[in-house]
């Protein structure tokens, strides 16, 4: 229950002559000052919530970008001309591929017919190519991009 009191009128005439209701609570307490000190600790609990979100996101991002190993794509091929007939890829570690088509330029990695190795961490890695015709590559590969070819040439 809410009691309604009216400001003495030598009060009204001193505020510019309106009057005006002060609503007194239950317990004696002014509702506009409740309200007001209510208001406040929503908007501090706010601004904690919102800074709170901003931390979080900044220490995920900082202790994600730590852990990230960057990798890398190698794709080997062969060119139309060079008679070099299907080829099986392997790389020490990372199972072996077969090249299926003669390019007329460079591919890109995971193209149809490539042998491409895909999220290799970045570092240096053997592989050995064999040809049906029994003709065979052996040598290291530098993964240090995101994506690399390499054409297999005829070795006679």
């Amino acid at each position: 229950m809410k009691r309604v009191f009216f400001k003495s009128r030598e009060a009204v005439a001193h505020q510019g002559g309106a009057m005006e209701a002060e609503t007194i609570s239950k317990n004696g307490a002014n509702p506009k000052t409740h309200t007001s000190r209510r208001n406040f600790f929503v908007l501090g609990m706010l601004n904690f919530s919102i800074l709170l979100i901003i931390l979080m996101s900044m220490l995920f991002v900082f202790s994600t970008c730590d852990d990230e190993e960057e990798t890398g794509s190698i794709a080997f091929w062969t060119a139309m001309g060079d008679d070099i007939p299907k080829c099986t890829v392997s790389i020490e570690g990372h199972g072996s591929k077969t090249i299926t088509l003669d390019f007329s330029a460079a591919p890109e990695c995971g193209d149809i017919g490539t042998a491409t190795f895909s999220n290799l961490p970045y570092g240096t890695y053997t592989y050995t190519a064999v040809a049906t015709d029994g003709r065979k590559w052996t040598n290291s590969i530098k993964i240090d991009k995101e994506c690399g070819t390499l054409r297999l040439v005829d070795n006679r």
